[in-house]
């Protein structure tokens, strides 16, 4: 088994988006809208495709991992040509639910709930938009 799976998504990469309600006559219902799904697909597709390729076998339950997310985003007008990072909504945390759900959707992890450790940065590229994401094994390192 590899300890390192690395998956490249073209596409502009799209945000869980937040749980919303309607009312209904009298009653209230909650629901997740869809904006996602074509995304969440796209990168368990390539997740898919990437496994075989590197060698992973999806570890068990108990197995840390560490996932570390570049999400290559187009250049809000609002940011000057120097600037790398998106500093802009949606959060990181938007972004890694839809990841993370679709890591789940392709078999490259048991549950999301074994992710010890995560990176995600939000940089602005003029050249290609999309997600390179890398799944570890989470090693233990001393912080000092």
């Amino acid at each position: 088994m590899s300890q390192t799976l690395t998956i490249r998504v073209p596409g502009e990469p799209v945000p869980q988006p937040r749980v919303k309600a309607r009312k209904s006559g009298e009653h209230a219902t909650v629901y997740t809208p869809t904006t996602a799904n074509v995304w969440k697909d796209l990168v368990s597709h390539f997740a898919v495709k990437a496994m075989p390729v590197c060698g992973w076998v999806k570890p068990d339950s108990k197995t840390p991992l560490q996932v570390v997310i570049d999400l290559h985003l187009r250049r809000p007008s609002t940011h000057r040509k120097r600037e790398r990072y998106k500093r802009t909504y949606p959060d990181n945390d938007n972004y890694e639910k839809a990841i993370f759900d679709a890591l789940v959707w392709a078999g490259v992890m048991q549950d999301d709930g074994q992710i010890a450790v995560n990176t995600t940065r939000k940089l602005i590229d003029d050249d290609w938009q999309g997600a390179v994401i890398t799944v570890n094994l989470a090693r233990f390192v001393e912080a000092y």
